[in-house]
């Protein structure tokens, strides 16, 4: 070698340990290597190979070539024996050698089978390994094709002289690199770190390091999905592709993402993406264009995954290295770890604002004592606090078994009272005394609980109910509805939400303990007050006119009637009948129907829906004037073990009009009127059983004083005209000569009738050949037509009574009461 062949190699030697130490990146060490050796030898096509020895994979990260331009990626690291790992490059690292083979000598290694031919076919091709400490790191080529100088021996020689050199730079180079690239990534780290120290608003955390990743990684598509509370769905509070924005969106979570989580392992894909995604279950595409190298990266808090970051290249495949993983995961910690403050953060808060709120409507329900102020006022409250476009408050009245809702409101209209029965949700709920979180609603789901799809307004995609609990047992639901949007509610409404109900719950066993006190000593009031009013009166009418009355004033009926038994049991009458206000004259029917069940059972019959149906059941006219009742109360009146009437409310606009409270009140009422009544009938019979006295002792003194015959039946009929309620009084008796009967006293509507004899038939036959008393109370005629007599002369009869008149046991002849105005007279 001559002096000058050796000055320019020891010249080449420090410009190669200087560019190790000067280069800004590796792509401009490899070009000065390039230069350095251009200057040495032919090199106009020339390539560098790394080798990693304990991956067994390679890498061409620098190449120039006049002819060729198929060279492998430079981000992508071969498995030897693989792709372009297949070729004279890898024979060379397996030899370990300098090696400079011209085309014939390459085409017997290939014949061998120890390489294969990739790229165009040369004049020659010479290489050697770059080695540092001991280890093969790579090898460095340069070849000519025909036309081109071919390489000689001697630089074969100068390669492997100034290769020992570039092997130890190649190292050192990328040592520094990597510290370099440490350095970045550390003070990248440290300012993402510190933007979000700066920060507790969570959209503001994924924005920051969505935008930084975007900025320092080759992707093209950057997302941040969150795992929700159900471990099934992840949402993307940050999604950005070639530069635009996605609004927040919400899938189904499978795939690389599921891997990633279930792992807590980061996946990068970076060639062949379609089969890997196919085997992975992830549609190669969900949006946008088909990325060609992903990868994805788990944010992990404690040993929980709660969510996912991606960086999707749609342009090339290899677009990401072990350092961008590397890189990326730091940053998924870091997020991790500030969402988490953030969350911790965010829980304190909001804790102390539920409680401040929480505080806010106890404050509120303390001040209050009528139930629909406090159905409003946490309804309200509800409806401010929660992302929910419908709230309603269910409250189970056992009375009727149905839900009634004093609170209900969709989209600031307050919705009307319309009770449901127990199904579905709320059922659930009520049985099991727990809330139940329903994340999306649909038809599945409703069939699973019994629910329909919707019972009024829109169909919701989240719910929330939580159960109304007393003393163990509940007695409602509140329901919170999102129309909009699944997953609107997480477990912090559930526990906020189970507060207020049990605040709600508390307060309103109060406010009903307060209203039952309240109510009784309410209804005690009437009670002495009706009572008092009945102690005043011994006059029936005037009892029943006083409780129709009050009832009327009290009691949610449209229809009032108060329906006494007549003495033979089978009929009732009305002394007091009301409707909508409008009194009805007293009027009889058969006892059958609910009044038949009530004074058979003597208990109350109440008929709070299905109206029709229960009518059927029990024989009870559907309607006997006026309107159709929709639900109905009638409580027996009851003396001893005996009943003797029925009181009734009825109501005709409405279902579900009576409660328990109106039943015992009712019947409290109808105990003072009938021992009001059995009081005034006890009198009226004393009263009574004196003015029949007192009229016995003046009509056998007016008998007495006279012993004329006609005289005595004058006396006799004129005293019963005056006591009796009949238009008709006679007194006949039978004459044993001619066997006919003689009217010796008859007269009608105050006017004498003459006697005009007749034979003995019909009913007068019936008593005198029976010598018992008969009483016909209506239908007259008909009773008569059985009998075998009519109406001899005058006026038809409405009701009438007849008794024999009896001599030493035989009966001679009969007095005779009608009554042509009215049945039911005696």
């Amino acid at each position: 070698m001559t002096d000058d062949r050796s000055t320019q190699l020891q010249a080449a030697l420090y410009r190669i340990a200087e560019t190790a130490s000067s280069a800004q990146d590796m792509q401009e060490f490899y070009a000065a290597i390039h230069g350095i050796v251009s200057e040495l030898m032919y090199a106009r096509n020339f390539y560098i190979v790394l080798y990693d020895e304990d991956r067994r994979t390679m890498n061409w990260p620098f190449f120039v070539d006049a002819i060729d331009t198929d060279w492998p990626d430079p981000n992508v690291w071969e498995p030897m024996g693989t792709g372009e790992s297949r070729g004279i490059t890898s024979y060379l690292l397996r030899k370990g050698v300098p090696m400079l083979l011209t085309q014939d000598e390459m085409d017997a290694v290939f014949e061998r089978g120890e390489a294969e031919q990739f790229g165009v076919r040369g004049l020659d091709w010479l290489g050697v390994p770059l080695r540092s400490e001991g280890r093969i790191v790579g090898a460095m080529v340069v070849q000519s094709y025909i036309g081109d100088p071919p390489h000689t021996e001697a630089d074969k020689e100068v390669m492997t002289f100034v290769a020992t050199h570039v092997g130890s730079a190649l190292s050192r180079a990328r040592a520094i690199e990597e510290t370099r690239q440490r350095n970045a990534e550390l003070a990248l780290i440290n300012d993402v770190q510190e933007g979000l120290a700066e920060n507790l608003d969570m959209q503001s955390m994924y924005d920051l390091v969505g935008d930084r990743i975007q900025q320092i990684f080759d992707a093209q598509v950057v997302d941040i999905g969150i795992l929700d509370a159900s471990g099934s769905k992840i949402r993307f509070p940050y999604t950005i592709e070639k530069g635009v924005r996605y609004p927040e969106q919400e899938i189904d979570l499978f795939g690389f993402r599921k891997r990633v989580l279930e792992s807590h392992e980061p996946i990068a894909v970076n060639e062949d993406l379609e089969r890997v995604s196919r085997e992975m279950g992830q549609p190669f595409v969900i949006s946008g264009e088909q990325p060609k190298s992903c990868v994805f990266v788990p944010l992990i808090v404690g040993e929980r995954a709660t969510g996912v970051i991606s960086l999707q290249n749609i342009d090339r495949e290899h677009a990401f290295s072990d350092a961008d993983m590397r890189l990326l995961t730091t940053l998924a910690g870091s997020l991790s770890v500030a969402l988490e403050n953030a969350r911790l953060f965010e829980e304190t808060r909001q804790r102390n604002a539920e409680l401040a709120l929480i505080n806010d409507v106890q404050r509120g329900l303390a001040e209050n004592l009528e139930m629909q102020a406090m159905y409003d006022l946490v309804g309200d409250r509800l409806q401010e606090i929660f992302d929910a476009q419908v709230v309603d408050i269910g409250i189970l009245d056992s009375s009727d078994g149905l839900i009634h809702f004093p609170y209900g409101i969709e989209k600031g209209v307050r919705l009307p009272d319309e009770p449901i029965q127990v199904i579905g949700f709320r059922k659930h709920v009520i049985e099991s005394r727990e809330p139940l979180l329903l994340q999306e609603t649909g038809a599945e789901l409703a069939r699973r609980y019994g629910n329909p799809l919707v019972l009024q307004g829109e169909p919701a995609k989240s719910a929330l109910f939580v159960p109304l609990i007393v003393g163990g047992k509940a007695t409602g639901a509140i329901s919170l509805q999102n129309v909009d949007r699944d997953h609107a509610f997480g477990d912090g409404d559930v526990r906020l939400l189970t507060t207020i109900a049990s605040s709600l719950s508390v307060a309103l066993e109060n406010a009903r303990l307060f209203e039952e006190t309240r109510q009784r000593n309410a209804e005690l009031a009437l009670i002495n007050d009706v009572q008092r009013g009945l102690a005043e009166n011994l006059e029936m009418q005037a009892m029943y006119d006083l409780v129709g009355d009050r009832i009327q004033e009290i009691f949610d009926a449209q229809v009032v009637d108060i329906g006494v038994v007549d003495g033979s049991g089978g009929k009732i009458r009305f002394p007091y009948t009301i409707e909508r206000g409008v009194r009805f004259p007293e009027d009889h029917m058969e006892i059958v129907g609910f009044r038949q069940v009530a004074l058979d059972s003597r208990a109350p019959v109440v008929v709070n829906e299905g109206w029709e149906h229960r009518s059927a059941e029990v024989g009870n006219p559907y309607v006997l004037s006026g309107e159709i009742p929709k639900s109905a109360v009638f409580v027996p009146l009851v003396a001893g073990d005996r009943a003797t009437g029925v009181i009734s409310l009825q109501n005709l606009d409405r279902e579900h009009a009576f409660s328990e409270a109106d039943v015992r009140l009712l019947t409290t009422l109808a105990g003072s009127l009938i021992v009001a009544l059995e009081n005034a009938r006890l009198f009226e019979e004393t009263r009574q059983r004196n003015a029949e006295l007192a009229l016995i002792n003046d009509v056998q003194r007016g008998l007495a004083e006279s012993l004329d015959m006609q005289a005595m039946y004058d006396l006799v009929g004129d005293r019963i005209r005056q006591i009796f309620d009949a238009q008709v009084v006679d007194i006949g008796l039978m004459d044993r000569e001619d066997g006919l009967m003689h009217s010796w006293y008859s007269i009608e509507r105050g006017e004498r009738l003459p006697d005009e004899p007749y034979e003995v038939m019909g009913v007068t036959k019936h008593v005198l050949e029976t010598r018992e008393t008969v009483v016909l109370n209506d239908r007259l005629a008909e009773r008569l037509e059985e009998l075998g007599g009519a109406i001899l002369q005058g006026e038809m009869v409405k009701s009438a009574v007849y008794v024999p008149l009896m001599v030493g046991g035989e009966a001679t002849g009969r007095i005779s009461l009608q009554n042509i105005d009215r049945e039911h007279a005696f």
